[in-house]
């Protein structure tokens, strides 16, 4: 399977783990540039994601909960140009730093396994997070689609 990625944890992308590219377009990011558009595709909590004025593509989705979104990615080199007008149809899984590993039990979304509460020593069996494969109840962060407790309460 393809991998997208982003640089953070988006709004638009609603914590989907998956989406079929549907298109590509191009994108001139230049003064007439619809400020709208800009804001919707390079916020991120906390801020926002620069883009220079240049050529772009638009590629657009819809992601494994039906909701559509899209990013803009440069256009160079050409090579990716034909890349992604070559994957029109196909699924890409969706990777941001929520995939990354947790500081504290090195437990890394996507592993199903068995985890320690390092403040309490309990053992914690892992459940499923409902937005992104597997996630630790008890582990120190989260994956920002549910908050993980001891116990797997939500």
């Amino acid at each position: 399977m393809n991998t997208i990625k982003f640089s953070h944890e988006y709004p638009k992308l609603h914590g989907q783990t998956s989406a079929e590219l549907l298109a590509v377009r191009p994108l001139k990011i230049d003064a007439h540039t619809p400020p709208e558009l800009l804001e919707y595709d390079t916020t991120y909590e906390g801020g926002r994601y620069p883009l220079r004025s240049g050529e772009y593509l638009q590629l657009i989705f819809l992601g494994n909960l039906r909701i559509p979104f899209c990013t803009i990615r440069s256009a160079y080199p050409p090579s990716k140009v034909r890349y992604y007008h070559n994957s029109v149809g196909q699924t890409f899984a969706i990777e941001t730093p929520e995939d990354a590993a947790c500081e504290n039990c090195k437990h890394f979304c996507g592993f199903k396994q068995m985890e320690i509460d390092f403040d309490t020593g309990e053992k914690m069996e892992t459940v499923q997070c409902q937005a992104r494969t597997w996630a630790t109840p008890g582990c120190a962060k989260t994956c920002n689609h549910y908050q993980r407790k001891a116990g797997g309460a939500r």
